[in-house]
């Protein structure tokens, strides 16, 4: 019985050796994919990334939905087109909104719509009042 035992014991033994290697490959292929995102290279080429580490560096989210980037990971200038006209056509239909109304109300972050926000207040699209989280925003009348 006991040598059945030791059988088992060292089948069990290499399985979880197997697995452990397995699990610590897979987590070093996503951690180089997401630094590989960041701009900072980890030395492997996009052919030797796992398949979650190539969804993280590709955009792609966990909805199925992804968003458009440049290769130096910004914002591609047709998504930010798009961002900033959804942001135009809810304030005129909701005058003096507050940057997190607008965020959620497009299905945003206030941190993602920020700069498209300043883009159309500096080009004199929309008019802001008020300061930091207390500013509103209108359509300029030009």
């Amino acid at each position: 019985m006991s040598e059945l035992r030791n059988r088992i014991e060292g089948h069990v033994r290499a399985l979880v050796a197997e697995l452990e290697a397995l699990v610590r490959a897979e987590a070093l292929e996503v951690i180089n994919g997401a630094l590989a995102g960041s701009g900072m290279s980890s030395g492997r080429t996009p052919g030797q990334l796992g398949a979650r580490a190539a969804k993280v560096r590709s955009g792609a989210r966990a909805n199925g939905s992804s968003r458009q980037r440049t290769a130096a990971g910004r914002r591609a200038p047709e998504q930010m087109k798009r961002d900033m006209e959804a942001l135009v056509a809810y304030v005129r239909t909701h005058p003096g909104a507050k940057m997190e109304e607008v965020a959620t109300a497009v299905r945003s972050t206030s941190q993602r719509l920020n700069r498209p926000m300043h883009k159309l207040v500096a080009t004199g699209a929309l008019t802001r009042k008020g300061q930091r989280r207390g500013s509103r925003y209108w359509v300029s009348g030009r």
